[in-house]
């Protein structure tokens, strides 16, 4: 059979930073049943619906595959399969990815015929078989599909034990040179990377790095993020460093990124791969994308770093106990504090990156994350942020149902598609989970900024010594950005003035709906109210409880 699989957009004029591995994986697999298979890579090349017609057209495929990497690509996968089945009804259009952690919604309302939840690597094989012989898929673990108005879920796929048995990505079927990342460009806007690794620029070092996958899952169950398949697996270090070395004499490159959302489950894991690479002797230099910070010590990353590692990023998220244990990270602020000093001391780069706006969040919590910035030290400006977005099948999305936030989840699936994590607070897809107004809740990044700048500016001579005057600082600076751009930071330097905050707090009371107030109410009671430490899922518990309690006394009376 004929497939022709097309690679979503994440949001409008977006592209992924990583290779569409999902689409890949499944190429790889249709190719080893001998399918002939096509990728149109809309990621890329932002083609419109009447070009994607003539591709279609002029390749007859059997089959349409959508790969919706993430759920904000569910209006492009409603929109793009609704105008195809319009055109052309006779072919099956199957979805996967993470979109499909909103099956049922998008099987209801768009032209999709199957989606497949989780894991897709055997799944597609067993439908691609069905597909051809005409027969049922009721017994395929894994799908949801149309069965005249009704919608069929299957029990979920059971995880692939071991991973070696997949075929690498089938990176010939895309333009791969395209995800390819430009390691100076990456370096040069990291600002304060002042010392970074002298091995990056020696002659041998290619020019360009590769985001690639060496596990799938995550052993943390944070309340924000989307887990189709449990648990998590790792493919082994044969395959791993086989797979390296493939891809090093395939495109030509030494600088990996490793785009795990969890790297190593264990510290005994992280010196294994260190063990294994020693062994190769793969003169690689690698960033880890997501580690935890209790997987590491000082010797393991004293490690890494000597290994090749020049970036570790960690979900910190918050400088707040209470805010860490809503959003269930199972690791402490002192942790983190410790992790992120030890990464700066070895000399491998970390930056502090915080998810703002959880339920329970309050403008106390947030100077609790200022005051973590302060104890780190590493500057006004060295941390990143985001806000909670609410997505399908999370702790999060259940809240946000279940206390009125989303009442339409078609219409708020689709307002993502226009938004992204660093624009969210200025959309209309914006959910204020706080108890806060939003105001409020959108002054706090300046809050954060100008807490900061008072707090490294108050000695504004030797802040400037610090931060300009130290010789490698300054020599890294003017190798990296030359002697003009040096030498106009140092003179803004100079002419600024630390800024006195504006920040002023907006009282709650000003928030004027009933619907608002009512869930102010809500927040103040089972989260801001209660002195216990729970989870986003517990305090889920507690007001379905709460809520039963109340059906049964109004039955009662």
């Amino acid at each position: 059979m004929r497939f022709q699989i097309i690679v979503t957009p994440s949001t409008v004029g977006e592209t992924h930073t990583d290779a569409p591995y999902g689409a890949l994986y499944i190429a790889a697999s249709l190719i080893e049943q001998k399918h002939d298979v096509r990728i149109e890579n809309y990621d890329i090349e932002k083609f419109d619906y009447a070009d994607l017609f003539r591709r279609i057209k002029e390749y007859k495929p059997d089959v349409i595959g959508i790969s919706g990497v993430i759920v904000m690509s569910y209006k492009f996968v409603k929109d793009v399969s609704l105008y195809i089945k319009k055109e052309f009804p006779n072919i099956k259009i199957i979805v996967g990815g993470g979109v499909g952690s909103a099956a049922e919604l998008l099987l209801r309302n768009s032209g999709v015929d199957v989606i497949v939840v989780g894991e897709g690597d055997l799944t597609i094989k067993e439908l691609a078989e069905r597909i051809a012989s005409g027969r049922s898929y009721h017994d395929i673990d894994g799908i949801a599909f149309k069965e005249d108005d009704a919608v069929i879920k299957t029990p979920p796929r059971v995880p692939i034990r071991d991973l070696d048995v997949l075929n690498y990505p089938a990176f010939d079927s895309i333009n791969i040179s395209e995800y390819f990342i430009d390691i100076k460009a990456t370096i040069t806007g990291l600002r304060h990377y002042k010392n970074p690794d002298v091995r990056l620029f020696e002659p041998k070092r290619s020019k360009k790095m590769l985001r690639i996958l060496l596990s799938r899952g995550c052993i943390s169950k944070c309340a924000f993020c989307y887990r189709p398949t449990p648990g998590f697996r790792h493919f082994s270090f044969d395959y791993i460093f086989d797979y390296i070395e493939h891809l090093m004499d395939k495109f030509n490159i030494n600088i990996f990124s490793f785009g795990d959302e969890c790297f190593a489950p264990n510290k005994a894991w992280n010196w294994k791969f260190l063990e294994e690479l020693h062994k190769r002797k793969l003169d690689i230099m690698f960033q880890i994308m997501g580690m935890r910070v209790d997987v590491v010590d000082y010797d393991i990353l004293r490690a890494f770093k000597e290994a090749g590692c020049f970036i570790i990023f960690y979900g910190f998220e918050s400088g707040s106990q209470k805010m860490l244990d809503i959003m269930e990270k199972k690791v402490t602020v002192e942790q983190n504090l410790e992790t992120a000093r030890l990464t700066k001391r070895t000399g491998i780069y970390t930056s502090p990156n915080f998810l703002f706006g959880m339920p329970g969040e309050t403008t106390k919590t947030v100077c609790e994350t200022i005051d973590f910035l302060k104890r780190l030290n590493y500057g006004p400006y060295w941390h990143q942020y985001v806000y909670a977005l609410a997505v399908p099948g999370t702790p999060l999305y259940n809240y946000a149902k279940l206390t009125g936030l989303i009442q339409d989840e078609n219409k708020y699936l689709e307002k993502l598609f226009y938004t992204s994590a660093q624009n969210l607070i200025n959309t209309d897809a914006f959910i204020n989970f706080t108890s806060e107004p939003y105001e409020t809740v959108k002054n706090w990044p300046k809050l954060l900024d100008d807490e900061l700048l008072k707090y490294y500016h108050k000695n504004k001579i030797i802040y400037f010594i610090h931060k300009y005057l130290k010789p490698n600082y300054l020599f890294y600076s003017l190798r990296r950005f030359g002697v003009r751009k040096t030498l106009k930071d140092i003179w803004n330097y100079i002419l600024k003035k630390a800024q006195k905050t504006k920040y002023v707090l907006i009282p709650i009371a000003q928030e004027s709906t009933f619907e608002r107030n009512r869930y102010t109410d809500l927040v103040r009671k089972f989260i801001n109210g209660n002195n216990e430490r729970l989870n986003l899922r517990q305090i889920i518990k507690r007001i379905e409880d709460d809520n039963r309690a109340i059906i049964e006394r109004k039955i009662q009376v």
